[in-house]
């Protein structure tokens, strides 16, 4: 591997490291700093989009949920494409709220964004590793 190869991809290592360990800890301290309640899947968001290659659709899942006893919805960053995801409906999943914009709210577990920061840390760690052995070995 070429010195500037190296470099390129040592850099991007670092990259995924520290933007991975953002999103983690972001998605952490929401949990941590939010007010948490328990919501519902009530709906589907559907939609349709076009590309060179034709159409595609997804659907998305509508979260219910209250803030006080105002009820207010909040829209999964998760995509299920084509099937719509009717056996999620009425699924129980927990909600973290700002509270003082109860309106700004993510979804928790499998529906949230925190585990892509884990990964993206994780492949990282593992470049960086993998870089530190190789440069003890040639040293």
């Amino acid at each position: 591997m070429s010195s500037t190869n190296a470099k390129i991809i040592f850099v991007m290592a670092i990259g995924m490291v520290l933007w991975g360990g953002f999103n983690f800890a972001k998605a952490g301290y929401t949990s941590f700093a939010w007010t948490k309640t328990e919501g519902k899947v009530i709906d589907f968001e559907h939609n349709v989009w076009s590309c060179g290659k034709g159409v595609g659709e997804c659907y998305s899942l509508i979260i219910g949920y209250k803030a006080g006893n105002k009820p207010l919805t909040v829209i999964s960053k998760k995509k299920f494409n084509y099937d719509k995801p009717t056996h999620l409906l009425n699924k129980q999943v927990t909600v973290y709220y700002s509270p003082s914009n109860p309106a700004d709210a993510v979804i928790s577990g499998s529906y949230g964004s925190g585990q892509y920061g884990v990964i993206l840390f994780l492949i990282g760690v593992v470049i960086l590793f993998v870089f530190w052995i190789i440069n003890k070995r040639e040293k």
